[in-house]
């Protein structure tokens, strides 16, 4: 691992992102537009349930904050395959590793800063946010669990080809959905209840909704979402440096940049 092809990676990302105020203003306006929304609607709605007016702003911003830090390291991979300059990367002796690991960075880096943006707008609509410890922990367990969801997709995108660049921003909609944001784990049939217990996004929402009422974060739940999060990158990421390997021999890659 060479930590300075991490770094100029980074370097050339963050580079790219201050030369374009278009992405710069995608990047910031949709989630913090999103949580102002979610923020009149659930001061609003104080008046008739408090935890559920809580609990509705702080499930959208961790929603949003799930979809940054998984979505921002897939759309730059997909521009770096539409600037057909993944395959030179990767021949210049940018090993895979060094590759995900400098786009898993830039994603982090870029969705804590918006996360802190969202947190501040929920503190100004009056609401208390948990302890800072249990919250970093929370924060830590969705990186985690939206670092292995994006690796999975680097994975699927290479193999299958550009023309499944859309799973970078549907693919987690999917695990939403099947993670039971708002309502309880047994509002799905059975089938999708099996389906829902196995996805550590479940856990993080699971802690979330309990969140008003318990008045603190339950770490049994975000322990939950860890493990599952650890086994699944245990998964994809063999296969993710599987499938490079494999599409640089087959030139798939050099197809995917072309």
């Amino acid at each position: 691992m060479r930590f300075h092809k991490i770094k100029a990676l980074l370097y050339r990302d963050f580079l790219t992102l201050s030369k374009s105020k278009q992405r710069i203003i995608e990047s910031l306006f949709f989630p913090l537009t999103s949580t102002l929304i979610w923020g009149l609607f659930a001061n609003y709605f104080k008046q008739f349930s408090v935890e559920t007016a809580m609990m509705l702003l702080i499930i959208n911003v961790f929603w949003s904050f799930s979809y940054l830090s998984q979505s921002a390291a897939n759309l730059q991979i997909n521009m770096d395959v539409w600037s057909r300059s993944l395959y030179q990367l990767l021949v210049s002796g940018i090993h895979e590793l060094e590759y995900i690991i400098a786009r898993i960075l830039y994603s982090v880096i870029s969705s804590l800063i918006i996360l802190g943006s969202m947190l501040y707008i929920t503190h100004l609509f009056g609401f208390q946010l948990p302890a800072l410890l249990p919250l970093l922990y929370l924060i830590a367990a969705t990186l985690l669990a939206s670092t292995s969801l994006c690796i999975l997709i680097v994975a699927l995108f290479v193999l299958l080809g550009r023309e499944y660049a859309f799973l970078s921003w549907s693919f987690l909609q999917l695990i939403i959905l099947l993670s039971a944001p708002f309502f309880p784990i047994k509002t799905y049939p059975v089938w999708m209840q099996k389906v829902a217990y196995v996805l550590p996004h479940t856990w993080i929402f699971e802690t979330l909704k309990r969140l008003p009422t318990e008045g603190a974060l339950n770490i049994n739940l975000i322990n939950r979402s860890l493990i599952i999060s650890m086994a699944v990158l245990c998964i994809v990421l063999p296969f993710y440096i599987y499938v490079f390997k494999k599409s640089k021999k087959s030139g798939q890659l050099v197809r995917l940049s072309t």
